[in-house]
């Protein structure tokens, strides 16, 4: 009983953090620091970059759930903390033990990577506590963290202002504020029990849609940047092209969506598209 009542909690907690995008926030860090090297990372660097990351946003996770509670019940209630997989006081604790563990790990890189981190989980926590409610601001907020990752693992290495380096923080800021966009679309039963001016309810679900697929389109159109500006080759060219017609399809597709299931589920594929560039693009520099 004690075993299956674990299994139960720890399921919950992979399902609280939202580990795949964890794990695709983490690579940003690792193609941070191959972009600013040139090269593949130390083991250490990679490590200490991939887990300061993957930590820092888990707790920014947790505590989105623990200010989101009523939201939830409305917007998620299959999650962990309102089905009461895990109680108030577990989660606080979590988000304790994570953010201790990716401050440390960030510590070993060095001090700006530490103040680079120690700004991210900020920006993420006064997000939670109430800059959420702001709507857009909010949104801008966490992509500016989700663009911060990019910066924390050139810092790591030693070079945090590559102009390389920006240009895929910039398409980073970009494409996740059309994800939250989107995502805000999909959530508005619940945002209005917690007086968000998200654009979805000040303007409507449909204009939304179409705000976010701009700034969709946007990231597909900076993306060819470093290809036309002579940073990567040909094999970069083919990857990126590839990857911005799942995109465009996907983005279709969302704008068609007639249920925030749908809605949801696309962006979600929009998001897998992107961890699959950030994945080949690694692969694409080992075996170089």
């Amino acid at each position: 009983m004690l075993f299956m009542d674990l299994l139960k909690k720890g399921k919950g907690i992979i399902f609280l953090i939202r580990a795949d995008i964890l794990i695709a926030i983490g690579m940003c860090v690792l193609v941070g620091e191959i972009i600013a090297l040139g090269s593949i990372p130390t083991i250490t660097e990679a490590l200490l970059g991939f887990s300061t990351a993957f930590f820092i946003s888990a707790s920014a996770m947790i505590v989105n759930d623990l200010f989101d509670l009523e939201v939830d019940k409305i917007n998620a209630p299959h999650r962990p903390y309102p089905m009461k997989i895990l109680s108030k006081n577990e989660l606080i604790v979590l988000a304790i033990v994570t953010t201790l563990v990716g401050l440390t790990a960030a510590a070993f890189l060095g001090l700006i990577p530490l103040i680079i981190s120690a700004i991210i989980w900020s920006l993420g926590f006064f997000y939670n506590y109430k800059l959420k409610e702001t709507g857009l601001p909010g949104n801008m907020m966490i992509s500016t963290s989700i663009a911060g990752f990019f910066i924390l693992g050139g810092s790591a290495v030693g070079d945090p202002l590559n102009v390389i380096l920006l240009t895929f923080s910039a398409m980073a800021f970009i494409f996740n504020l059309g994800s939250e966009i989107a995502m805000d679309a999909m959530d508005v039963e619940g945002d209005v029990k917690r007086n968000i001016s998200t654009l979805a309810i000040i303007f409507g679900k449909n204009i939304a849609l179409k705000i976010s697929s701009v700034f969709y389109l946007t990231f597909i159109l900076i993306s060819f940047i470093p290809y036309f500006m002579g940073w990567f080759d040909q094999n970069y060219l083919m990857l990126v092209t590839a990857i911005n017609i799942a995109l465009l399809y996907f983005v279709a597709k969302l704008l068609k969506s007639k249920t925030a299931s749908e809605g949801r589920k696309r962006v979600r594929h929009l998001y897998y598209t992107v961890i699959f560039l950030l994945i080949a693009f690694i692969i694409g520099v080992i075996q170089t």
